[in-house]
């Protein structure tokens, strides 16, 4: 069964982890989890999921999505015991307790 390189299951409702720094590549800001979908790979390979997670720079805005791939019954684990059967998460709690990405939404008249 083929994992994707540089990321570790975490069995959160994270589902993964980069082993490695998110920073983007326009500024050099730090990128934080703006989301994360889970899905099922369709195809040639029907067990193995795929947890699609996107990051945002707290500084510039950019923004990139990363697919992670690992077996179906992990994805599926994630999404039905951390996940209430949701695919598709947004950190939220993250979000709240960040300063900067506080004041952003605040100017855009969320608070």
């Amino acid at each position: 069964m083929f994992n994707t390189p540089g990321w570790e299951a975490t069995d959160d409702v994270y589902g993964h982890a980069p082993k490695f720094d998110i920073t983007c590549i326009h500024c050099d800001g730090v990128m934080v989890l703006r989301h994360s979908g889970l899905l099922r790979e369709k195809g040639d390979n029907p067990k193995t999921g795929m947890n699609q997670m996107a990051y945002k720079c707290r500084k510039c805005r950019w923004f990139i999505r990363f697919y992670i791939f690992w077996e179906l019954e992990y994805i599926e684990k994630i999404r039905n015991t951390y996940r209430g059967g949701e695919h598709f998460w947004v950190p939220m709690e993250d979000f709240l307790n960040d300063e900067i990405i506080k004041e952003r939404l605040a100017d855009l008249g969320y608070f």
